[in-house]
């Protein structure tokens, strides 16, 4: 296969001949797309974080994509747990999901430093997401406490999509561990962090 473009902002190569892009336009854009919001500069939310070398070359992503993806389904890069604080797309940490499941573990931005809470005027709000829509679950005097009633509802809200999604194995085994973690950070009085 032979180079048809310039390395994609500076660090990914196109091995592919441009009139195969026409069979795995799909594969294409969501490679691109990785590229983009790991490498533009555009999306302050993704400054640190990479893809794997393999993933660099065009090739390397799309065999991966035809053995993995799913129609209507989202990659993901953050479900599966790595055991490495750095966040990277690579075979070993990505998979396609649901966008309810994507949903879950979208991560806003707040001042309070905990998942799940903002500052309101009474004190600190748990809130939960689910399927994109916020839902208010108490107001506590400190963040903390808030954020363990947030850690309880994701909990159950995990085990919800458990249920729903049993059928695809490896997704059900990432969520069981965030379940598992989520139990561990409450029983050490820690907080839970998502991303």
């Amino acid at each position: 296969m032979e180079s048809q473009e310039k390395k994609i902002y500076n660090v990914a190569t196109n091995d592919i001949k441009h009139k195969d892009h026409d069979k795995n336009k799909d594969a294409y854009r969501c490679w691109y797309n990785m590229l983009k919001r790991c490498y533009s500069g555009e999306n302050v939310n993704y400054k640190d974080i990479t893809v794997c070398s393999e993933w660099l070359v065009y090739s390397s992503f799309l065999k991966w994509y035809e053995d993995n993806f799913i129609p209507r389904y989202h990659l993901d890069k953050d479900i599966i747990i790595s055991g490495s604080a750095k966040r990277v797309y690579s075979p070993e940490t990505c998979l396609f999901v649901h966008h309810k499941v994507n949903l879950t573990f979208r991560v806003r931005d707040n001042v309070t430093g905990y998942c799940g809470v903002k500052i309101n005027g009474n004190g600190y709000q748990a809130q939960i997401s689910s399927n994109g829509e916020l839902s208010a679950l108490g107001t506590y005097n400190t963040a903390s406490e808030a954020h363990v009633l947030w850690q309880k509802e994701k909990i159950i809200h995990i085990k919800r999509l458990i249920e729903e999604f049993e059928n695809e194995t490896a997704l059900c085994v990432a969520l069981n561990a965030w379940v598992k973690v989520i139990e561990v950070d409450i029983k050490s009085g820690r907080k839970t962090v998502l991303h």
